[in-house]
């Protein structure tokens, strides 16, 4: 079961009733990647959104480059080594048909981070393109990792 209040009522009566029923709180972090990491474990959960880690990918290539720096060889690796990462995070994904776990979620917000910085992006136009991949992915719960993207 999961428990979506701050309190622990279900999982109290689960316990009480000596029951063998797993519970985790969705309030706490540790439980919410439990819970996410054994929906992308499960075969039986089809998810055909798109994943964070194809959403940063999409933001690296959409998003203007402020530097005037763009002829630098140095400025230019800054951008594709993270780059390249992200694309070997989402193949392994896709050769293996798993959905991302948190560490790679978390990955590929840093490396969509360290992107930005290198481009210069400004603050505005970081977050809204990081809120919209939270949003659009539905990866709400890792709104608590939204002061390491700026």
């Amino acid at each position: 079961t999961i428990e979506m209040g701050p309190k622990n009522l279900l999982s109290r009566l689960v316990n009480e009733n000596g029951s063998d029923i797993e519970t985790f709180n969705f309030a706490h972090r540790e439980d919410r990647n439990i819970i996410r990491d054994l929906f992308n474990s499960s075969k039986d959960y089809i998810d055909d959104k798109t994943t964070v880690i194809d959403k940063c990918i999409a933001a690296t290539v959409a998003t203007r480059d402020y530097s005037g720096n763009e002829a630098e060889i140095e400025h230019i690796r800054n951008i594709v080594e993270p780059y390249k990462r992200l694309l070997i995070i989402r193949d392994k994904l896709a050769e293996n048909n798993n959905n991302p776990t948190s560490d790679q979620v978390k990955e590929s917000l840093l490396l969509l981070s360290s992107i930005f910085k290198a481009k210069m992006v400004p603050y505005k136009e970081k977050t809204e393109w990081i809120n919209g991949i939270f949003e659009e992915s539905g990866e709400f719960y890792f709104g608590e990792f939204v002061e390491y993207c700026y």
